[in-house]
């Protein structure tokens, strides 16, 4: 009978080289990165199915140099 796990070709566990800092907390991730005119973005889906968009508006108590909320129109182009 084979083993489950298989040590060669298809299928195999590949050893990973960053699988250690990742571990060891030294990881460095897309959130860590900081740019000069780098912007974070969020996506907020509907609560409503099918619901239709009258107004976006930016949340009160926003930071200041917040940027703009986009419509989906916007972004495609």
């Amino acid at each position: 009978m084979k083993s489950a796990t298989r040590r060669h070709g298809i299928g195999a566990r590949a050893p990973r080289r960053e699988d250690a800092r990742h571990l060891a907390g030294r990881g460095t991730f897309v959130a860590d990165l900081r740019l000069a005119g780098l912007r974070e973005v969020a996506f907020v889906r509907s609560q409503v199915p099918h619901g239709r968009i009258t107004q976006i508006a930016k949340p009160a108590g926003t930071e200041p140099g917040t940027s703009i909320p986009l419509d989906g129109g916007w972004l495609a182009g």
